[in-house]
Protein backbone atom coordinates (compact mmCIF):
# COMPACT_ATOMS: atom_id res chain seq x y z
CA UNK A 1 0.00 0.00 0.00
CA UNK A 2 2.97 2.84 1.21
CA UNK A 3 5.49 1.59 -1.89
CA UNK A 4 2.67 1.83 -4.76
CA UNK A 5 0.77 4.97 -3.19
CA UNK A 6 0.44 7.61 -5.39
CA UNK A 7 0.75 10.28 -2.59
CA UNK A 8 4.37 8.91 -1.82
CA UNK A 9 5.57 8.66 -5.81
CA UNK A 10 4.34 12.68 -6.09
CA UNK A 11 6.26 13.72 -3.02
CA UNK A 12 9.59 11.75 -3.49
CA UNK A 13 9.91 10.53 -7.34
CA UNK A 14 8.26 13.26 -8.89
CA UNK A 15 8.84 16.12 -6.81
CA UNK A 16 12.23 14.99 -5.13
CA UNK A 17 11.54 15.45 -1.51
CA UNK A 18 12.93 13.63 1.20
CA UNK A 19 10.38 13.03 3.64
CA UNK A 20 10.09 9.36 3.17
CA UNK A 21 13.54 9.53 4.45
CA UNK A 22 12.25 11.58 7.48
CA UNK A 23 9.15 8.79 7.61
CA UNK A 24 11.66 6.26 7.52
CA UNK A 25 13.27 6.78 10.34
CA UNK A 26 10.21 8.07 12.09
CA UNK A 27 8.79 4.50 11.36
CA UNK A 28 12.00 2.90 12.74
CA UNK A 29 11.79 4.84 15.95
CA UNK A 30 8.11 3.89 16.62
CA UNK A 31 8.47 0.16 15.79
CA UNK A 32 11.43 -0.16 18.15
CA UNK A 33 8.63 1.58 20.68
CA UNK A 34 6.36 -1.03 20.04
CA UNK A 35 8.58 -3.99 20.57
CA UNK A 36 9.74 -2.37 23.91
CA UNK A 37 13.46 -1.23 22.67
CA UNK A 38 13.00 1.96 24.28
CA UNK A 39 16.55 2.94 24.41
CA UNK A 40 17.33 2.14 20.67
CA UNK A 41 13.98 3.84 19.55
CA UNK A 42 15.29 7.14 21.64
CA UNK A 43 18.44 7.16 18.87
CA UNK A 44 16.03 7.43 15.87
CA UNK A 45 13.27 9.76 17.87
CA UNK A 46 16.44 11.75 18.09
CA UNK A 47 17.70 11.55 14.38
CA UNK A 48 14.31 12.11 13.19
CA UNK A 49 13.96 15.79 15.21
CA UNK A 50 17.92 16.88 14.27
CA UNK A 51 16.49 15.93 10.48
CA UNK A 52 13.57 18.05 10.48
CA UNK A 53 12.21 20.31 13.09
CA UNK A 54 8.43 18.76 12.62
CA UNK A 55 10.07 15.86 14.18
CA UNK A 56 9.24 17.44 17.68
CA UNK A 57 5.53 16.85 17.22
CA UNK A 58 6.08 12.94 17.62
CA UNK A 59 8.29 12.99 20.82
CA UNK A 60 5.40 12.62 22.87
CA UNK A 61 4.78 9.16 21.93
CA UNK A 62 8.30 8.70 23.58
CA UNK A 63 7.47 10.51 26.67
CA UNK A 64 3.57 8.74 27.26
CA UNK A 65 5.89 5.66 26.65
CA UNK A 66 8.17 6.13 28.91
CA UNK A 67 5.24 7.59 31.87
CA UNK A 68 3.47 4.72 31.09
CA UNK A 69 6.81 2.40 32.66
CA UNK A 70 6.86 4.57 35.52
CA UNK A 71 10.21 4.28 35.71
CA UNK A 72 12.40 7.32 36.31
CA UNK A 73 15.78 5.15 35.88
CA UNK A 74 14.57 4.73 31.85
CA UNK A 75 13.97 7.84 31.77
CA UNK A 76 17.32 9.52 32.87
CA UNK A 77 18.37 6.41 30.44
CA UNK A 78 16.79 8.08 27.68
CA UNK A 79 17.87 11.82 28.28
CA UNK A 80 21.21 10.48 28.17
CA UNK A 81 20.90 8.49 25.02
CA UNK A 82 19.07 11.45 23.46
CA UNK A 83 22.13 13.90 24.32
CA UNK A 84 24.67 11.55 23.39
CA UNK A 85 23.23 11.28 20.10
CA UNK A 86 22.46 14.29 19.08
CA UNK A 87 26.07 15.21 19.93
CA UNK A 88 27.48 12.26 17.58
CA UNK A 89 25.23 13.50 14.74
CA UNK A 90 25.83 17.32 15.61
CA UNK A 91 29.75 17.73 15.72
CA UNK A 92 30.69 16.26 12.43
CA UNK A 93 28.78 19.56 11.09
CA UNK A 94 30.08 21.98 13.99
CA UNK A 95 33.53 22.92 12.39
CA UNK A 96 34.15 26.61 12.92
CA UNK A 97 30.41 27.11 14.17
CA UNK A 98 29.52 28.45 17.09
CA UNK A 99 28.31 25.30 19.09
CA UNK A 100 25.13 27.07 19.57
CA UNK A 101 24.79 26.73 15.80
CA UNK A 102 21.77 24.37 15.73
CA UNK A 103 19.47 25.88 17.88
CA UNK A 104 19.66 29.17 15.46
CA UNK A 105 18.84 26.82 13.11
CA UNK A 106 16.04 25.27 14.62
CA UNK A 107 14.76 28.69 15.63
CA UNK A 108 15.25 30.75 12.21
CA UNK A 109 13.74 27.59 10.18
CA UNK A 110 10.59 27.35 12.72
CA UNK A 111 10.30 31.12 12.11
CA UNK A 112 10.78 31.52 8.61
CA UNK A 113 6.75 30.75 7.61
CA UNK A 114 5.36 32.80 10.20
CA UNK A 115 1.89 32.56 8.65
CA UNK A 116 -1.22 30.57 9.67
CA UNK A 117 -0.91 27.92 6.57
CA UNK A 118 1.90 27.86 4.36
CA UNK A 119 -0.35 25.87 1.17
CA UNK A 120 -1.37 23.03 4.01
CA UNK A 121 -5.04 22.30 3.16
CA UNK A 122 -6.12 22.49 6.66
CA UNK A 123 -8.80 24.50 9.11
CA UNK A 124 -6.98 27.64 8.68
CA UNK A 125 -6.79 27.53 4.72
CA UNK A 126 -10.76 27.22 4.74
CA UNK A 127 -11.03 29.80 6.80
CA UNK A 128 -8.82 32.11 4.00
CA UNK A 129 -5.74 32.21 5.40
CA UNK A 130 -3.17 30.45 3.48
CA UNK A 131 -0.24 33.18 3.86
CA UNK A 132 -1.70 35.08 6.61
CA UNK A 133 0.54 36.48 8.48
CA UNK A 134 0.15 34.33 11.89
CA UNK A 135 0.27 37.33 14.69
CA UNK A 136 -3.08 38.16 12.86
CA UNK A 137 -6.06 37.96 14.78
CA UNK A 138 -8.81 35.45 14.76
CA UNK A 139 -11.65 35.93 17.32
CA UNK A 140 -9.70 36.92 20.39
CA UNK A 141 -6.09 35.79 19.74
CA UNK A 142 -3.82 35.45 16.74
CA UNK A 143 -3.46 32.61 14.36
CA UNK A 144 -0.15 31.73 16.39
CA UNK A 145 -2.01 31.39 19.46
CA UNK A 146 -4.80 29.19 18.37
CA UNK A 147 -2.55 26.72 16.95
CA UNK A 148 -0.37 26.06 19.96
CA UNK A 149 -4.20 26.19 22.01
CA UNK A 150 -4.82 23.35 19.44
CA UNK A 151 -1.89 21.47 19.45
CA UNK A 152 -1.97 21.79 23.76
CA UNK A 153 -5.34 19.87 23.16
CA UNK A 154 -4.12 17.39 20.45
CA UNK A 155 -1.25 16.40 22.90
CA UNK A 156 -3.70 16.20 25.81
CA UNK A 157 -6.29 13.95 24.00
CA UNK A 158 -3.60 11.70 22.22
CA UNK A 159 -1.95 10.93 25.86
CA UNK A 160 -5.62 10.29 26.77
CA UNK A 161 -5.84 7.66 24.13
CA UNK A 162 -2.28 6.19 24.91
CA UNK A 163 -3.00 5.73 28.66
CA UNK A 164 -6.24 4.37 27.91
CA UNK A 165 -5.32 1.79 25.65
CA UNK A 166 -2.50 1.16 28.16
CA UNK A 167 0.15 -0.81 25.74
CA UNK A 168 2.92 0.31 23.90
CA UNK A 169 0.70 -0.90 20.86
CA UNK A 170 -1.05 2.39 20.03
CA UNK A 171 2.72 3.97 19.67
CA UNK A 172 1.58 4.56 15.54
CA UNK A 173 -2.36 5.32 16.12
CA UNK A 174 -0.87 7.86 18.82
CA UNK A 175 1.95 8.96 16.32
CA UNK A 176 -0.72 9.25 13.89
CA UNK A 177 -3.33 11.71 15.89
CA UNK A 178 -0.37 13.54 16.40
CA UNK A 179 0.55 14.53 13.13
CA UNK A 180 -3.02 14.41 11.53
CA UNK A 181 -4.14 16.97 14.75
CA UNK A 182 -1.01 19.33 14.47
CA UNK A 183 -1.04 19.60 10.80
CA UNK A 184 -4.79 20.14 10.48
CA UNK A 185 -5.43 22.57 13.17
CA UNK A 186 -2.03 24.44 14.12
CA UNK A 187 -0.08 27.26 12.10
CA UNK A 188 2.93 27.15 10.20
CA UNK A 189 2.37 23.80 8.10
CA UNK A 190 3.33 23.12 4.80
CA UNK A 191 1.52 20.82 2.33
CA UNK A 192 4.10 18.13 2.54
CA UNK A 193 3.91 18.11 6.25
CA UNK A 194 0.64 15.53 6.39
CA UNK A 195 3.38 12.65 4.85
CA UNK A 196 4.27 10.46 7.87
CA UNK A 197 -0.25 9.81 8.17
CA UNK A 198 0.78 7.09 4.82
CA UNK A 199 2.86 4.92 6.73
CA UNK A 200 1.89 5.26 10.31
CA UNK A 201 -2.26 4.82 9.31
CA UNK A 202 -0.77 1.02 7.96
CA UNK A 203 1.40 0.92 10.85
CA UNK A 204 -1.38 1.78 13.36
CA UNK A 205 -3.59 -1.15 11.34
CA UNK A 206 -1.01 -3.27 11.86
CA UNK A 207 -0.86 -3.36 15.23
CA UNK A 208 -4.24 -2.78 16.43
CA UNK A 209 -6.35 -4.88 13.47
CA UNK A 210 -9.38 -2.35 13.27
CA UNK A 211 -10.15 -1.67 9.31
CA UNK A 212 -11.42 1.76 9.91
CA UNK A 213 -7.83 2.60 9.99
CA UNK A 214 -7.42 1.22 6.62
CA UNK A 215 -9.78 3.25 5.70
CA UNK A 216 -8.21 6.00 7.30
CA UNK A 217 -5.28 5.38 5.35
CA UNK A 218 -7.04 5.43 1.96
CA UNK A 219 -8.44 9.04 3.26
CA UNK A 220 -5.18 10.33 4.32
CA UNK A 221 -3.56 9.34 1.02
CA UNK A 222 -6.51 11.28 -1.00
CA UNK A 223 -5.79 14.97 1.26
CA UNK A 224 -1.80 14.26 0.81
CA UNK A 225 -1.88 13.52 -2.51
CA UNK A 226 -4.23 16.31 -3.51
CA UNK A 227 -2.39 18.96 -1.42
CA UNK A 228 1.04 17.71 -2.96
CA UNK A 229 -0.24 17.47 -6.30
CA UNK A 230 -1.99 20.57 -6.55
CA UNK A 231 0.44 23.13 -5.06
CA UNK A 232 3.63 21.40 -7.10
CA UNK A 233 1.37 21.85 -10.28
CA UNK A 234 0.75 25.27 -9.20
CA UNK A 235 4.60 26.20 -8.95
CA UNK A 236 4.89 26.24 -4.97
CA UNK A 237 2.05 28.67 -4.09
CA UNK A 238 -1.43 27.95 -4.28
CA UNK A 239 -2.30 29.98 -7.29
CA UNK A 240 -4.99 28.04 -7.93
CA UNK A 241 -5.12 26.09 -11.22
CA UNK A 242 -8.33 26.68 -12.82
CA UNK A 243 -8.85 23.93 -13.77
CA UNK A 244 -8.86 22.68 -10.22
CA UNK A 245 -11.38 24.81 -8.45
CA UNK A 246 -12.69 24.00 -4.97
CA UNK A 247 -9.76 21.47 -4.60
CA UNK A 248 -7.71 22.94 -1.92
CA UNK A 249 -11.65 23.92 0.27
CA UNK A 250 -12.92 20.32 -0.48
CA UNK A 251 -9.47 18.54 0.48
CA UNK A 252 -9.30 20.95 3.95
CA UNK A 253 -12.85 19.85 4.67
CA UNK A 254 -11.91 16.32 4.17
CA UNK A 255 -8.85 16.33 6.02
CA UNK A 256 -11.07 17.99 8.95
CA UNK A 257 -13.50 15.19 8.76
CA UNK A 258 -11.02 12.85 8.69
CA UNK A 259 -9.42 13.92 12.14
CA UNK A 260 -12.84 13.15 13.53
CA UNK A 261 -12.90 9.85 12.33
CA UNK A 262 -9.97 8.78 13.26
CA UNK A 263 -10.43 10.51 16.80
CA UNK A 264 -13.68 8.66 17.14
CA UNK A 265 -12.47 5.20 16.11
CA UNK A 266 -9.28 5.75 18.73
CA UNK A 267 -11.58 6.53 21.02
CA UNK A 268 -13.95 3.48 20.62
CA UNK A 269 -10.73 1.20 20.59
CA UNK A 270 -8.81 2.82 23.74
CA UNK A 271 -11.54 3.76 25.86
CA UNK A 272 -14.64 1.39 25.12
CA UNK A 273 -12.72 -1.66 24.57
CA UNK A 274 -14.55 -2.36 21.33
CA UNK A 275 -13.14 -5.39 19.74
CA UNK A 276 -10.64 -4.95 17.45
CA UNK A 277 -10.86 -8.63 16.21
CA UNK A 278 -14.38 -8.25 14.95
CA UNK A 279 -13.16 -5.07 13.29
CA UNK A 280 -10.92 -7.15 10.81
CA UNK A 281 -12.05 -7.74 7.58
Amino acid sequence: FYIFNPAVFVNSAVWGQVDSFFTLILIAGIILLTKQRIFLSAVFFTAAVLMKPQGIIFLPVLFFELVRQKNIVNIIKVGIIAAVTALVIILPFSSNLNVLWIFKLFSSTLSEYAYASVNAFNFFYLLGANYTEDSGTLFLFSYHIWGLIFIVVITAFSWFIYAKGNSSAFASATALLLISGVFIFSARMHERYLFPALALSILAYIYLRNRKLLFLAAGFSLTAFSNTYYILLAGGRSAAPVIYPFIPEITSILNILLYLFLSKTMFDIAVKKIDSAAETP
